[in-house]
């Protein structure tokens, strides 16, 4: 069956964390400046990338991770730190009971760039520093096994969008859903294909078309649509769009 709305009806949200891990909360030993630093070096970091300088966004980002490190480490009375963000992101890896997600920030984080200086990952730096913030510090409970993901402003995944491209961001994987943000440029198509498994669309912001199977409907910001497994479709961007797809893998 598939379901489609034009608006997403209002409805309240439950979330759940099972396993809990506690963050530090040593704050006397804290750097006072800690976050002005931190926010400068993500203002560097946003600046570069609207420039096209997506390298100096990366160095501003490690920094910033550094910065958030630092302070993380010092709330765990951790003292003559080695002030290189590089080396306290080889130390966080290496403490017990870090968080999975963490972990995979931490490794992004670290990772070289190839001979073309992009990296070997698609991932979103300057998002997943300002992740790792509220992580390793925010004074509440987080679940280690599926902690919740909050993203205050799904825009700043995804701050430009080239013409004639498409850009696309996953933003949370596990063995349940994967979800990814698209951002098209106007005239741009993902093309007629199928997945194989059930999939939900959300249409953020933007004008688009959507063909699924032998039907067509104009989207909009709101337009929300479910579909089963192997239900051909496809996305025309009418205008400038954002869009979020929800592939679900567990179905059982």
């Amino acid at each position: 069956m598939i379901k489609y709305f034009t608006k997403l009806p209002q409805n309240d949200c439950v979330m759940k964390c099972k396993k809990t891990y506690t963050i530090p909360n040593n704050e006397e030993m804290s750097n006072p400046d800690w976050k002005t630093d931190f926010n400068n070096e993500i203002s560097l970091a946003v600046n570069a990338r609207r420039g096209g300088n997506e390298g100096r966004a990366r160095v501003c980002a490690r920094r910033a991770a550094g910065i958030v490190i630092g302070e993380y480490l010092s709330r765990l009375e951790m003292t003559d730190l080695d002030s290189s963000a590089y080396n306290r992101l080889k130390l966080l890896t290496t403490l017990p009971d870090i968080p999975d997600q963490v972990l995979e920030i931490a490794n992004h984080l670290l990772s070289r760039v190839d001979k073309d200086h992009n990296l070997p990952v698609d991932a979103d730096l300057i998002a997943e520093v300002r992740w790792l913030k509220r992580i390793l510090l925010n004074e509440k409970e987080i679940s280690m096994l599926n902690p919740y993901i909050y993203i205050s402003n799904l825009d700043e995944k995804i701050i430009d969008i080239p013409a004639e491209s498409i850009v696309s961001r996953t933003i949370h994987d596990d063995e349940q859903v994967r979800v990814i943000l698209f951002g098209f440029a106007q005239d741009q198509e993902l093309s007629e294909h199928t997945a194989s498994m059930p999939a939900i669309i959300h249409i953020l912001r933007g004008e688009v078309k959507l063909k699924i199977g032998n039907d067509s409907h104009d989207g909009q910001s709101g337009t929300w649509l479910h579909m089963p497994a192997n239900l051909s479709h496809s996305v025309i961007a009418l205008t400038e769009t954002m869009m979020i797809l929800t592939l679900i893998k567990n179905t059982g």
